[in-house]
């Protein structure tokens, strides 16, 4: 075949059109390149078996995660911080509880020359002498006729049972024969001597109270500290006798107020009737 002879503008067009050929070429090659790169958009289908693979291929960056110092709360390298406060227990920071002691019992001297002794017996030294009606606190007691006590300064002694009395009377000076006869009464059963205390209540009152009932009524009494609070005259030889009690039951303080009535009948006093009624417990 014979060639054509080609111009300068003829060649200069074949260079241009190789060149665009060359681009596209280029062109083609890098984007099936890239796409070979890119993860699929539909990911349905199953690789190896029992391999799911995600649904959602799209290039997230996580959620931030809290500051690792807000993980770790009052410590410090995972050991407690000394520094920190930690709630104390509150049953253990409750105070312990503790039993109230029963108070010791209480009398009063009767006697204007009464005597404290160092020991039971009037051979021994004398400590001190007593006033009329001073307050004393029973520390120790005893079949015979001595008691251990304590007055209100702490002192301890020795004095005899016949001049001192649970039972102090509303008029010191001069307790009247209504007062006396209650005092009595009080002093025998403080000192369980029931058959005597039996004798001060009258005929008619014992044959609604028999005697074992009396002394089962006192079965619990440790002790009694009682007080003459008010006599009222109810009439000729009749009178009212109320009367504030604190008794140590098996070793718990019970507040009592008794009130009684004490007549002469026949020519000789007696408790012709009284009741005993339990007070409100302290707070």
């Amino acid at each position: 075949m014979k060639q054509l002879p080609l111009s300068g503008k003829s060649w200069a067009l074949v260079l241009i059109a190789a060149l665009i050929v060359m681009y596209g070429a280029m062109t083609v090659l890098k984007k099936a390149r890239n796409s070979s790169d890119d993860p699929p958009l539909n990911t349905m289908s199953r690789g190896t078996e029992g391999s799911d693979i995600s649904l959602n291929t799209l290039d997230e960056e996580p959620p931030p995660m809290p500051p690792s110092d807000s993980l770790e709360v009052a410590t410090t390298g995972g050991l407690p911080d000394p520094n920190f406060d930690v709630p104390s227990d509150p049953v253990a920071d409750l105070p312990p509880v503790v039993k109230e002691q029963p108070r010791m019992p209480v009398v009063w001297v009767t006697e204007e020359d009464g005597k404290a002794y160092s020991q039971p017996g009037f051979n021994m030294p004398v400590l001190r002498d007593l006033e009329q009606w001073e307050e004393l606190l029973i520390v120790e007691t005893s079949k015979e006729n001595w008691d251990r006590v304590q007055d209100l300064k702490g002192q301890q002694f020795w004095v005899q049972k016949k001049i001192v009395t649970i039972i102090r009377p509303q008029n010191l000076s001069q307790p009247s024969v209504a007062e006396q006869k209650v005092m009595d009464f009080y002093t025998q059963v403080a000192h369980k001597e029931h058959s005597d205390a039996y004798v001060h209540l009258s005929p008619e009152w014992k044959k609604e109270l028999s005697f074992e009932r009396f002394v089962d009524g006192y079965s619990n009494t440790d002790s009694l500290r009682s007080e003459i609070v008010n006599v009222f005259e109810l009439g000729q030889d009749r009178y009212q006798v109320d009367v504030a009690m604190e008794a140590i039951e098996e070793g718990n303080s019970v507040d009592y107020l008794g009130i009684y009535t004490v007549e002469k009948v026949g020519g000789k006093w007696y408790l012709t009737s009284g009741s005993l009624n339990r007070q409100a417990e302290r707070r």
